[in-house]
């Protein structure tokens, strides 16, 4: 996998973040291990789960300087154990934050979910079809009935959506519907050949569940995810048409972000209960398509990314340095909540991640 352009943008993440050091306080961190509360997670320590505490206490010092830029909170679980929880800038552990773009992970989880209970015929159906609130939509062409669950998955429907470079999701934002504004988008590219990262992909699936469940959005996810998770504090971003938007703007407890991180960590299973497929866990941590920016690639709704000695990753990636990275190899999720919106600055969890928490393991 080429990594090169994630080092570039990472070198000038630690150029900004290093810019005021030696104005830095002197701050003396001391490690400690995360509460347990009501058997929500086995809690350990870094030394007992093999992470040098050494390196964690460096790390965790250069975030309380300000070297790394307002992070708000960082959790560690390796081993299926809470090893580490830290959080700053007044954020605390039972407090929600806005976790942007990586709830569109979340989506794909309920998608799987939808398909596996039989409301969704499978990533081959094509989307029109599950659509029949709409008669037509504007820019005609055959080639949007061949858009399939799939396409809207991997971000590849081909139609004219970028929201990184056109801001298509700032325009997706001041029409009523927002499903229709994206599906009256002109085709430009043959359904799965090009991929373009398009928020108008994960707000239609959160619609298609909708339709084939018969529940809203909001249902769906508590009966058949959240409840069962014990994940009971959250807040959907609700669109002009009175519905839940699958694609993000999404407000979560950090806790209850490294549920859903140990969730595909372990296949699907969570306190012994296979709430999604194992088979859906493989196919969204796959590469599926390459979306421009510095990453490896793209599956169902989760980025791709290889670290020293090319370790594989796959992350939910959200505004402002919100991520849910998830390290099969080293049985290991790393949370982080941030306020870099709208800046590259988030990409200094890269460098974390990189430089010190897989550094860190014995």
């Amino acid at each position: 996998m080429n990594r090169k352009p994630l080092y570039i943008f990472l070198f000038a993440v630690c150029f900004m973040v290093s810019c005021e050091k030696l104005s830095d306080p002197n701050p003396n961190y001391t490690y400690s291990i995360p509460e347990s509360e009501q058997s929500e997670f086995v809690v350990s320590s870094l030394e007992a789960e093999g992470m040098d505490e050494a390196l964690i206490i460096q790390m965790t010092n250069l975030i309380i300087r300000e070297e790394y830029k307002r992070i708000d909170g960082l959790l560690i679980l390796r081993n299926n154990r809470l090893i580490y929880e830290n959080y700053f800038h007044g954020y605390s552990k039972d407090i929600r934050h806005n976790i942007y773009s990586a709830s569109k992970s979340i989506t794909s989880i309920l998608i799987g979910i939808a398909i596996e209970k039989g409301f969704i015929n499978s990533v081959n159906t094509p989307v029109t079809q599950l659509l029949p609130e709409y008669d037509s939509f504007k820019n005609p062409d055959s080639r949007k009935d061949e858009i399939t669950i799939e396409h809207l998955l991997n971000m590849s429907a081909g139609l004219d959506c970028e929201d990184w470079y056109q801001h298509t999701e700032e325009q997706m934002q001041q029409s009523n519907d927002w499903v229709k504004f994206t599906f009256d988008l002109p085709m430009i590219n043959d359904p799965g050949t090009h991929g373009s990262y398009c928020t108008g992909c994960p707000v239609t699936l959160g619609r298609i569940i909708e339709n084939g469940s018969g529940l809203s959005l909001v249902e769906f996810a508590n009966k058949y995810l959240f409840k069962p998770m014990n994940i009971t504090s959250y807040k959907w971003h609700i669109m002009p048409d009175g519905k839940a938007s699958g694609g993000g703007l999404f407000f979560l407890k950090p806790r209850d972000m490294a549920k859903i991180g140990l969730l595909m960590l372990n296949d699907g299973i969570h306190n012994g209960e296979q709430l999604v497929s194992e088979e859906w866990i493989k196919q969204s941590s796959q590469n599926k398509i390459k979306l421009l920016g510095p990453f490896d690639g793209y599956g169902y709704l989760w980025w791709k990314q290889a670290f020293v000695n090319n370790i594989e990753t796959f992350f939910a990636d959200g505004n402002g340095g919100q991520h849910i990275f998830i390290v099969p190899s080293k049985e290991l999720v790393i949370i982080f909540t941030g306020g870099n919106q709208n800046t590259g600055v988030g990409l200094q969890n890269f460098q974390i991640v990189n430089n010190y928490i897989l550094k860190a393991i014995k």
